[in-house]
């Protein structure tokens, strides 16, 4: 990879310990590099990282980019949570929220969250359907069950 700042950094994670640059390995942490269309393009130790991205990048640094974004994480998860609890139309807004957040998301603990909230509202919107109620407009609604 040559270095460009069309990357961008998109989190920090302890699961892979290998530079994808150099293979240097038993890393503490990788950065997650993505590339402008948002698909991720490696993980690097923090000197490839730097060197890729154009820009100095310190231990910290990487960590408090990972601490806002697993934070901003958080506060979307919960608010689906919270519109998907409020049901009417906040089933629909909820599972709208996840699939927005999945594009972001890099842990397991979060898929596993979002995917129990988005399980859970579409199961709310098969049983409004089943029983004849409206289940919304949008890209969640279901169609009418077939008799």
């Amino acid at each position: 990879m040559t270095q460009t700042t069309e990357y961008r950094i998109i989190g920090v994670t302890d699961e892979q310990t290998e530079c994808d640059e150099c293979g240097r390995v038993e890393l503490k942490r990788t950065v997650i590099l993505a590339d402008a269309d948002g698909t991720e393009a490696g993980r690097y130790g923090t000197t490839c990282a730097s060197r890729i991205v154009g820009r100095p990048l310190t231990a910290a640094h990487v960590d408090n980019i990972e601490a806002v974004r697993r934070s901003n994480m958080i506060d979307t998860l919960r608010s689906a949570k919270r519109q998907f609890e409020a049901g009417g139309h906040g089933v629909n807004r909820a599972i709208m929220m996840v699939n927005e957040a999945r594009r972001d998301m890099i842990r397991p603990d979060e898929i596993e969250f979002a995917d129990r909230i988005k399980v859970a509202g579409v199961a709310v919107l098969r049983r409004r359907r089943d029983e004849g109620q409206a289940t919304t407009m949008g890209p969640n609604t279901l169609p009418p069950k077939s008799a």
